[in-house]
């Protein structure tokens, strides 16, 4: 059985992040009339409806939560590719240490789902920034190996 979850239809990651570009942004940006960068500005949910295992609606529902507990953090189009990885591989240790206390008796299972979001999200973060980017990543190829 399926439950609802948002998303309008499934298409590749470039049609998503061009999607959720707002137009000229690839160009240099456009900017508000408080003159704040479209770019900087927070992604905003809405609804879209696609049919998903209720595991994936419950886990998408966990990486939003996570998502709006740090709005107030710099939003991840602002950052580097090798920042995100970076990011990313410390999610992955502290998932690791959350497993490992939860197998020991020593943590809850919502740090596992907090940590395993956070991965997860990391993961979306890169996709996305990659999708808006590619050129950053042959710059990034080119300088791991100088």
């Amino acid at each position: 059985m399926s439950e609802q979850l948002t998303a309008e239809q499934p298409a590749g990651l470039r049609q998503i992040a061009e999607a959720a570009t707002p137009a000229g942004e690839a160009q240099g940006g456009m900017t508000t009339q408080a003159g704040v960068s479209e770019r900087t500005a927070r992604s905003v949910t809405r609804p879209v409806t696609i049919n998903v295992r209720p595991e994936v609606a419950a886990f998408a529902r966990a990486m939003e939560h996570k998502l709006a507990a740090n709005d107030h953090k710099e939003h991840w189009r602002e950052m580097r590719v090798h920042q995100l990885l970076e990011m990313l591989r410390d999610e992955v240790d502290e998932l690791v240490r959350a497993v490992a206390d939860f197998h020991g008796g020593m943590g809850p299972h919502r740090n596992v789902l907090d940590e395993a979001a956070d991965v997860a999200n990391f993961a979306m973060m890169v996709a996305d920034v990659v999708a808006l980017k590619p050129c950053e990543i042959g710059r990034m190829e080119a300088t791991e190996r100088e």
